[in-house]
């Protein structure tokens, strides 16, 4: 890839989103290092260049060809460590995390953060059992994350950042601490603001479409939580137009399911059925087997539905 090739796609991708040197390399590199990237008298490093990306939400196609052995090396080993953590096999995936973290150098911040994130998942060992870290901990680490590479991010001013898929990923996680703790006014005061941060992206929602269903599904989950009706089914609704217009079936039974939920809190019986019913099928057809018994069972409980 020619130097001026990538600058000059760097450049205009920050224009188009509006950015300035000093936004979009914060915590990346110094602006006049990004003005030589962009003007070509200067390649950046994997590293750099692989975060520069990230934050303007452009594929990894753009980068691969500055990817050497070592680095490729460290994406199988995160790879290995998602689906360690997804099966919740805790000891293998704390051995993994502390080979990884021993390959590390200082300018591997994108790393640091993904093994900062993924010990605040995981906890600590002993006795060879799983204990989750208090949730002040969990919070405390998730903003050093934050922090290693938007060293200025305010929790209270989320909208005003400019952030990459796993940046956004990382915020959410700190919001679904305090949903896991029951906190649902805390994780909304966070949700809220992302909506905000959504709205203001406009048609480039398509190059982070499976955070934004993401984000909004939990943003809807917190809502039910607070027994707030009306605004689960707003930002229910929200978040399956997302998964629709961006074909993203992750969230989109589930989201469905809320709108059930929150139309049987509001005594409307029939669009409650309605909704069960959609998102019950929306499972079958993806062979979503563990959710699908899920919203058998709540059909069931709630309005005596036999789903089949």
């Amino acid at each position: 890839m020619e130097l001026n090739h990538i600058g000059e796609l760097i450049r205009h991708r920050r224009l188009e989103l509006g950015l300035t040197q000093e936004v979009l390399c914060e915590g990346i590199c110094e602006p006049p290092t990004l003005s030589r990237i962009e003007s070509g008298k200067r390649g950046p490093s994997a590293n750099r260049l692989q975060a520069i990306l990230q934050r303007l939400q452009l594929p990894e196609q753009h980068y691969i060809s500055y990817i050497g052995k070592d680095l490729l090396d460290l994406y199988a080993r995160q790879d290995e460590i998602r689906m360690l953590h997804v099966r919740h096999n805790w000891i293998p995936m704390q051995k993994k995390l502390d080979e990884m973290a021993a390959l590390l150098s200082e300018d591997d911040v994108l790393f640091q953060q993904f093994i900062l994130r993924s010990r605040t998942a995981l906890g600590e060992i002993s006795d060879g059992k799983r204990i989750p870290y208090p949730m002040d901990r969990q919070i405390t680490l998730l903003q050093q994350a934050m922090h290693l590479t938007q060293p200025h991010f305010d929790i209270n001013r989320i909208e005003d950042g400019v952030y990459s898929v796993e940046e956004l990923k990382l915020i959410n996680q700190i919001a679904a601490v305090y949903t896991d703790h029951a906190r649902h006014k805390e994780a909304l005061a966070i949700y809220r603001q992302l909506e905000r941060f959504l709205k203001k992206y406009g048609q480039n929602l398509y190059s982070i479409s499976g955070v934004a269903c993401m984000i909004t599904y939990n943003h809807a989950l917190n809502l039910s939580y607070e027994n707030d009706p009306d605004e689960t089914i707003r930002v229910a609704k929200l978040g399956q137009e997302y998964c629709i217009r961006f074909r993203t079936s992750a969230y989109l039974a589930m989201t469905i399911e809320l709108l059930a939920y929150a139309y049987h809190q509001k005594g409307e019986f029939e669009k409650s059925r309605e909704y069960f019913m959609e998102s019950y099928y929306v499972c079958h057809a993806l062979k979503d087997e563990a959710n699908l018994e899920i919203i058998k069972r709540d059909a069931k409980n709630k309005l005596g539905m036999d789903l089949k």
